[in-house]
């Protein structure tokens, strides 16, 4: 039944008939469609891109999320590589309030970064616990530091572009000092992942943007002392021992929470290194070689996070 009737010289327009569901078995309690992750995925992706027919062989999972993570897929086929994000497995009531919070969040702040190199775009909202968006081909930052790996001072120069450009949209990332967060891109550049923590900069105070971007600011120096052979300029050194040093009065010391769920996660086998974004507990001696570098450090300043 259509919502306005016809006049004799108008004509109708079909509306997009949806696809159908890749299954019609019967769930466990007896209602509604009982589908494989890989099938709910497809079924998603068909409704929301137009332009190709999606299989379940193509999904790949790339990091089983438990408790309160999302579950991280990779779909590719010859005409698309996507990143799926999905808090659906969650408890329920994580589910229904965070899940569905950092899905709505994420898909905003790279709306807004849209067009920015470095950040992957054309994010589409699958359900109110998913996502979608290009996936990136690189190596995590953390994984080269685990390889004592070196990057020259471009990198952390396009680096710091790309950040002063999501400032002036008006994004503070607010996770890129989890280096697994920043990919070494096949291109070269640097490329961030993982929005959910963002937060938008328009509405807040003075002092508040300057603290948050100060934050990110801190994450390219940090990456800079883990991963350049060459020193950190004076006055940044400067700014990096002033910033540790506030920081310890507003970071949980030691990251208690992250520690305790990280106890009772798998080990993650066959996840590429692309997508490893969980939080890293970073050993106090890799921190007190970063501020030695930074400069001549203090007792306090060494037992501040990572």
């Amino acid at each position: 039944m259509h919502l306005f009737d016809e006049s004799p010289g108008q004509v109708s327009i079909p509306e997009r008939e949806s696809p159908a569901p890749p299954s019609a078995a019967k769930g466990p309690r007896g209602g509604g469609l009982d589908l494989s992750p890989a099938d709910k995925i497809v079924y998603q992706l068909c409704l929301h891109y137009e332009d190709g027919d999606f299989a379940a062989g193509c999904v790949e999972l790339l990091r089983a999320g438990k408790y309160g993570n999302a579950r991280v897929y990779r779909y590719r086929d010859g005409k698309h590589d996507l990143v799926v994000k999905d808090f659906s497995h969650c408890p329920w009531w994580f589910r229904l309030t965070l899940g569905r919070f950092y899905v709505h969040r994420e898909c905003l702040m790279r709306r807004l970064l849209q067009g920015v190199r470095g950040v992957a775009g054309e994010v589409h909202q699958l359900g109110p616990f998913s996502l979608a968006y290009g996936f990136v081909e690189g190596k995590s930052l953390a994984g080269l530091a685990d390889e004592n790996a070196q990057l020259p001072p471009e990198f952390f120069r396009r680096w710091h572009a790309l950040t002063m450009a999501m400032h002036a949209r008006g994004v503070a990332h607010l996770d890129m000092r989890n280096l697994g967060n920043i990919l070494l891109g096949a291109d070269g550049y640097p490329h961030v992942i993982d929005f959910q923590s963002a937060l938008r900069l328009r509405s807040l105070p003075k002092f508040a943007r300057r603290l948050l971007t100060d934050t990110d600011v801190s994450a390219i120096l940090k990456g800079w002392l883990r991963l350049c052979p060459e020193p950190l300029d004076p006055k940044w050194a400067a700014f990096y021992k002033r910033f540790m040093r506030w920081r310890k009065f507003w970071i949980f010391k030691g990251y208690p929470l992250s520690r305790f769920f990280k106890k009772r996660r798998p080990a993650g086998e066959g996840i590429p290194d692309s997508h490893k974004t969980l939080n890293r507990e970073e050993p106090k001696k890799t921190r007190d070689m970063e501020m030695a570098a930074a400069g001549e450090m203090t007792d306090d300043e060494s037992s501040c996070g990572g």
